[in-house]
């Protein structure tokens, strides 16, 4: 894993339990957090993939992969939904 992304992670954790644990941002930010961290899943995943393309993967992490890219834009979708509602 880059350093680019752990420390993307860091944030994203950090960010959701300031959200969570005091009331500086709403609440629906943790859905803005959540899918930022998600598209960071998916990039890495992509590059992964670039870098060994034939490289087997077992049913979980083939599950694991396909949520990534699910959850991404659902949770920016809840954002905007929440946010401008």
């Amino acid at each position: 894993m880059s350093k680019l992304i752990c420390i993307l992670y860091v944030f994203i954790i950090l960010a959701i339990v300031l959200i969570l644990f005091t009331n500086c941002l709403p609440e629906h930010f943790v859905f803005l957090f959540a899918g930022i961290g998600f598209l960071g899943s998916c990039i890495e995943d992509i590059r992964e993939w670039r870098k060994k393309p034939k490289i087997h993967f077992s049913s979980f992490d083939k599950f694991m992969k396909i949520g990534h890219f699910i959850l991404c834009p659902l949770d920016f979708l809840a954002f905007f939904v929440q946010h401008y509602k």
